[in-house]
């Protein structure tokens, strides 16, 4: 697996000259924030804590909580991904 190179000063200072030259790598929107392809990254975190709520459900038993893991949390049935599955995970959301 390739990693992304940490942020640095320089290479911030550089993603800022690039951007003046060109379109902005980052545009800001009121739900969230679009990456430079253009997707929602706030719909890619969303699907992720989705993604993972479903392993966890296949993943976690009864058996498996304890000592880690503390039980499941009610949460409202409005309640997004991630408080789901931070519920799930026996942590407060």
């Amino acid at each position: 697996m390739v990693s992304a190179a940490p942020h640095t000063p320089e290479r911030d200072a550089h993603a800022r000259k690039r951007s003046a030259d060109g379109p902005a790598l980052r545009q800001h929107t009121d739900d969230g924030q679009l990456d430079r392809t253009g997707r929602d990254r706030l719909a890619d975190r969303v699907r992720l804590a989705e993604q993972l709520l479903g392993f966890a459900h296949q993943a976690i038993t009864e058996q498996t909580r304890a000592p880690r893991i503390g039980p499941e949390l009610e949460v409202a049935a409005a309640a997004g991904a991630t408080d789901r599955l931070v519920a799930y995970l026996g942590r407060t959301p």
